[in-house]
């Protein structure tokens, strides 16, 4: 093996250590995935068949639409998306496409919250991850934020249902208004698995996020997917790297 070759194989374990979760983290996390409502599947006939029981022709259609506008459309369009899948009896169908990047990523970012007393979770969604993490360190203050005013809503329901002192959730747009405090640590989590969808921000692996060269999206794409037709389906984001995801169509 060449100084080249042995340099790279050197350069992969290492990034491969730097993301080793701890395992020890994963039964918490699978029951708090579980409480959220959240299930995890390995065949797509099991989570369409779910899909269809769970949403209505109408309520899928709707989601179909706005997915198109959110993409095509306005700051506000993406706010009125994520407030439809903030919904009560939508979230827990659309975010368990979610499920194995939870996974991949909750425990990794627990293991390194660090010496930090306050921290800052940008693009907290409905908080899913969020509350993980403040159940995680109840001696440390969260402080979750996002600019749909629904999933802010539904966050703070479900941390005050899991009796979580130490957490907070403020609807805010950065793009309008800075947090009014600073943070010992800021994290994005949520956040991310919609980045990596803009061909400005691609990375070339979920493991290590190297960037990738100009306009070369990445090839684990998490995507929002639909089937057009008469049982159109929207799949939401899935994470794909080493977990066994979900197709991105629904089989005719």
């Amino acid at each position: 093996m060449n100084f080249a070759a042995s340099l790279e194989n050197l350069l992969s374990r290492r990034a491969e250590s730097a993301f080793m979760t701890n395992d020890s983290r994963l039964p918490s996390l699978h029951s708090h995935l579980a409480w959220w409502g959240l299930r995890q599947f390995t065949s797509d006939e099991a989570y369409f068949q779910w899909q269809r029981e769970a949403l209505s022709p109408a309520e899928i259609a709707t989601l179909h639409r706005q997915v198109e506008q959110k993409r095509r459309g306005s700051s506000a369009d993406e706010v009125a998306f994520y407030d439809a899948t903030a919904q009560p009896h939508i979230l827990p169908v659309l975010y368990s496409q979610r499920y194995d990047y939870y996974l991949a990523i909750g425990s990794r970012v627990a293991d390194r919250i660090g010496e930090a007393c306050a921290i800052l979770d940008v693009g907290c969604g409905v908080g899913i991850l969020t509350t993980f993490y403040a159940k995680q360190y109840p001696d440390k203050a969260f402080v979750g934020i996002d600019r749909s005013p629904v999933s802010i809503a539904r966050a703070q329901e479900q941390a005050a249902a899991l009796g979580l002192a130490n957490v907070r959730f403020d609807c805010l747009d950065l793009d309008q208004m800075a947090p009014a405090r600073s943070y010992g640590l800021i994290l994005a989590t949520h956040a991310l698995v919609q980045a990596e969808q803009d061909p400005g921000l691609p990375s070339i692996s979920w493991s290590t996020f190297e960037r990738a060269s100009a306009g070369q999206q990445q090839a684990d794409d998490p995507s929002i997917c639909w089937e057009e037709g008469s049982r159109a389906s929207f799949t939401g984001m899935k994470h794909r790297s080493r977990t066994k995801a979900l197709p991105s169509i629904e089989p005719s």
